[in-house]
């Protein structure tokens, strides 16, 4: 009588690759276990850079997908940064907001008095 060999282990699949988005390829690049970084916050950050990126406003499914999140979460930022007034949403695009338009007003008044200074 013959016995059954076990089948030889399968070796498991790589990770999938993502690709960088535009608003990702400026970020620095970080140690995914940091203990001093918050995940979220890095995730709303990049889904705002990537509403800045279109003009013409960007759906939810695009935004998740370019900068690498699941739908469901992408959809919690968005609605929490718009519900903060940091985007807005019209006809299911989304654009950048009061609160995100001031930090940028801002940023040019900070720059304008540095080079004064």
């Amino acid at each position: 009588m013959a016995t059954a060999r076990p089948a030889p282990p399968v070796p498991p699949a790589p990770p999938a690759q993502r690709r960088t988005s535009p608003a990702e390829a400026c970020l620095p690049r970080v140690q995914p276990h940091s203990t001093t970084l918050i995940g979220s916050v890095q995730r709303a950050m990049r889904l705002l850079e990537a509403v800045a990126d279109h003009a013409y406003g960007a759906p939810a499914k695009q935004l998740a997908r370019e900068v690498g999140l699941a739908l469901p979460t992408a959809y919690h930022l968005l609605r929490t940064l718009t519900h903060d007034g940091y985007l807005r949403r019209e006809k299911g695009l989304f654009f950048l907001g009061e609160a995100a338009e001031r930090l940028s007003s801002d940023a040019v008044r900070q720059k304008t008095s540095q080079h004064e200074g």
